[in-house]
């Protein structure tokens, strides 16, 4: 019988690790450890500039109307919201965006309160149907695919671990 191996750390994502730009992404450099610990400060993140369309869980660039970016993990909720025809409002399913180092639950929000640290923000909804249905796609630059780590670093990490 086949011994089924537990994952270490489940709700950590995998990117791939590129040693070069692929064609037709952008380089965004991390500097914040809101999506830590999938991208930490120092990372640059790979963006897919072709794929645009929110996903429950994945990383996005959004480009705020103040001119800034961040990254931010997207996701769906089931809500009441104006979307109808004429903005009535309906049961709908809505995006919404925030950094995935963020708390969770009203415990967790307490808890980092408490402690002083950032509680984090949530930006949203985002209509999926009505005449504000698309918003968020048109605010997202693209997906996060990778992160960027070039290999003319390599020699300079592996010199490094090995104390010289």
């Amino acid at each position: 019988m086949a011994t089924v191996l537990k994952a270490q750390q489940p709700t950590l994502r995998s990117f791939i690790v590129y040693d070069r730009l692929p064609a037709g992404c952008l380089a965004y450099p991390v500097t914040d450890e809101a999506n830590a610990p999938h991208l930490r400060p120092g990372d640059i993140a790979i963006i897919d500039t072709a794929d645009r369309e929110p996903a429950n869980g994945d990383l996005f660039v959004i480009d705020w109307q103040s001119g800034g970016s961040d990254i931010v993990e997207t996701w769906s909720q089931r809500m009441q919201a104006g979307c109808g025809p004429n903005r009535e409002i309906i049961d709908t399913v809505c995006w919404k965006v925030a950094g995935s180092n963020r708390a969770r639950t009203a415990a967790g929000v307490m808890e980092r309160m408490r402690a002083g640290r950032l509680v984090g923000w949530v930006d949203g909804p985002y209509a999926t149907e009505g005449p504000n249905a698309g918003v968020l796609n048109r605010k997202l630059r693209g997906r996060v695919v990778g992160i960027l780590q070039p290999a003319a670093a390599e020699p300079l990490r592996l010199i490094s671990s090995e104390g010289r």
